[in-house]
């Protein structure tokens, strides 16, 4: 009697089949899941890195965005540039000082550099993405960032 149970069980029952594919599917499901999720940052990663090296030259260098541009003017500048749609602008460069000591008190003041050689800008450089026909209306602006230039005048 006890060899004829024995024998009997050289199988899988439905049941034990059932849990080991409910098993097998959350873990391959879990694995997919981390293989998207890798691959969504990667991306994310990309597009960031892009960006922000797209702002930094654009800074440096506004013929990146129109080759005819003037790098001693105070204009805002608009094209594209690997593929993002970039607007740098320059500015007249303020500096903000603070005078004083601690009895007197400390105060805020703009610090004077028409009197330097050079030409000193603070350049804002906005990224778009999405833009159709050159109006970023139709896109979403993704990054901006500031940055000071300076250009040695003979």
């Amino acid at each position: 009697m006890v060899s004829g149970l024995l024998n009997m069980r050289k199988a899988f029952t439905l049941i034990e089949i059932a849990i080991a594919s409910v098993v097998l599917i959350v873990g391959l499901s879990a694995a997919l899941s981390l293989l998207l999720v890798g691959l969504d940052w990667g991306r994310e990663i990309n597009l960031n890195t892009n960006v922000i090296n797209t702002a930094r030259a654009s800074i440096d260098d506004v013929h990146l965005i129109d080759p005819s541009a003037s790098t001693t003017a105070f204009e805002t500048v608009e094209g594209y540039v690997n593929g993002l749609y970039v607007v740098r602008s320059a500015e007249a460069y303020e500096q903000e000082i603070w005078t004083g000591d601690s009895r007197s008190g400390w105060q805020q003041r703009s610090f004077d550099i028409s009197g330097l050689p050079g030409f000193y800008a603070n350049i804002t450089v906005e990224i778009y993405e999405g833009v159709v026909g050159g109006d970023k209306m139709t896109g979403s602006k993704i990054f901006e960032m500031r940055g000071k230039y300076y250009e040695a005048q003979p």
